[in-house]
């Protein structure tokens, strides 16, 4: 999704002295002639960045002189800030000045000689000039080769820099035969999960053509949620990239449905002014105009992140949640019932985390003939603090990786949604992709708050549920299909 040129991937020290800007490396999605411009969050730190520089280039001009390393370097970040800041081409001139000097004042081989020639090359590719740029990094791998050999990651830098500029030149098979043979490389050098052995399966798999890079891609995405979390970036954009392979290769629907979910995430995570969210917003607005659906239908304009929402994935769950609380429940000391007979799923009702990040899911179930069991849990992407008496386990989740769960009883978020349960605030939403589209899923039961829980009184939730249980003080209350008289849930005496 990323709508940019690349992203740094340093400084780094060299040689114990000043720190050197680190080649600058592409990413899947290719980039606009505009090159990459500094997202909302990150504008004033660039400009701050880059102002910071020019006064400390004056100053070292002045103490040190136009020739100083120490200069050379201040000048490198100087240039990269300039790009960052959407100067591309004030970006490519400064480092072509500066190469000039490095090589006149340093020689071909120092680290700073080498970083310049790099990130020129970068800066000219991010202007427009994708043959020019692979020509130039051809050169700088060589070099490379020389200095550092086959397997330093600067080496492995250079040669993806080439396959990538090759495809954006026009030269798809090239690129595609030439990522073939780097992802080996990346893979027994830096491992498979590491992020740039994902980037290049990425690159890859964009350039092997529509249906092969479907396959690849989503298998990619599976590892981004694994090794980073469903969250990061760099997950959210391969979502991006997944949606658009799926439109260019004729799913037109499937493609709208991707990123209908993958818009509200985006509102969710960045926000509504973030760049990616307006990538995002403006590749649904396109994709549903190749889709040509006349169904009344959550446009780029109305998707939104609402924390009473909850959005519903197509996914695998191993084991399931059933299977987890069939598991679970019979060695719990409230249970009654035959623990070997199938257990069934009731109804169920959900919360949302204001914050977005705890799933909340009340599930009734019975085992056989035996009583409806009341089972709130939570899911969450990384351990509870302090929640190891709580745990009912663990699931793989096919989009948003390792969840787990827990009885939701000894979970603050879930306590605070109850709090607001009983107060009236309604349950969530629940819309799930339908042919393409997100729609409103109706709940399979209603659940009615008498009113704030009075300060000071603890809530008790029912674990077995009764037809005539009743209690006095502050109540929530369910019904679902079959029964339709108001079933106690929580309360507070």
């Amino acid at each position: 999704m990323y709508g940019a040129a690349g992203i740094f991937h340093g400084p780094v020290t060299v040689g114990g002295r000043s720190p050197v800007a680190w080649p600058l490396r592409v990413g899947v999605v290719p980039p606009p002639a505009a090159g990459r411009q500094a997202r909302p969050a990150d504008e004033e730190l660039v400009a701050a960045a880059r102002d910071h520089y020019q006064r400390l280039c004056a100053t070292s001009i002045a103490v040190l002189g136009p020739d100083h390393r120490d200069t050379l370097t201040c000048r490198l970040h100087l240039a990269n800030g300039q790009g960052q800041a959407g100067d591309v081409g004030g970006a490519a001139t400064a480092f072509e000045h500066l190469l000039a000097d490095c090589l006149r004042v340093l020689g071909p081989d120092r680290p700073e000689t080498l970083a310049a020639r790099h990130n020129l090359a970068f800066w000219r590719a991010a202007a427009g000039d994708p043959a020019g740029a692979a020509d130039a990094f051809e050169q700088v791998l060589t070099d490379r080769l020389r200095l550092l050999g086959s397997d330093d990651p600067d080496t492995l830098n250079a040669r993806h820099n080439i396959a990538f500029w090759r495809g954006e030149a026009g030269d798809a098979a090239g690129a595609a035969d030439a990522f073939e043979l780097l992802l080996p490389d990346y893979v027994r050098v830096l491992g498979a999960d590491h992020p740039d052995t994902l980037l290049t399966r990425g690159n890859l798999a964009r350039r092997r053509g529509e249906a092969g890079a479907v396959a690849a891609f989503e298998l990619l995405l599976a590892d981004y949620v694994r090794v980073l979390g469903p969250d990061h970036p760099d997950t959210l954009s391969a979502r991006h990239n997944l949606a658009g392979l799926r439109g260019d290769a004729g799913d037109a629907v499937g493609a709208v449905a991707a990123l209908e979910l993958l818009l509200a995430d985006c509102l969710r995570v960045f926000g509504p002014d973030h760049p990616d969210t307006r990538t995002c917003r403006g590749s649904l607005a396109r994709r549903q105009a190749d889709a040509g659906s006349d169904r009344p239908r959550r446009t780029a304009e109305s998707v939104h992140y609402d924390p009473r929402m909850a959005l519903l994935y197509r996914a695998e769950l191993k084991p399931s949640k059933l299977e987890l609380v069939a598991a679970w429940l019979p060695g719990r000391p409230w249970f009654e019932g035959p623990a070997t007979a199938a257990i069934e799923r009731v109804a169920a009702y959900r919360f949302d985390d204001p914050a977005g990040e705890v799933g909340i899911e009340t599930l009734l179930v019975r085992f056989g003939d035996g009583p409806i069991h009341q089972v709130p849990l939570t899911y969450r992407g990384a351990p509870l603090d302090d929640g190891g008496d709580w745990l009912v386990g663990t699931m793989e989740h096919s989009v948003l990786g390792r969840r787990w769960v827990y009885d939701a009883l000894g979970d603050p978020v879930y306590l605070a949604a109850l709090a607001g349960a009983f107060a009236g605030e309604p349950q969530a939403e629940e819309f799930i992709e339908v042919d393409g589209e997100l729609e409103l899923r109706a709940p399979s039961m209603a659940i009615t708050g008498s009113g704030a829980v009075p300060e000071g009184r603890a809530a008790t939730v029912v674990r077995r549920l009764g037809d005539d249980a009743t209690a006095a003080g502050a109540t929530l209350t369910g019904t679902w299909d079959g029964r339709t008289a108001p079933t106690l849930l929580a309360y507070a005496e």
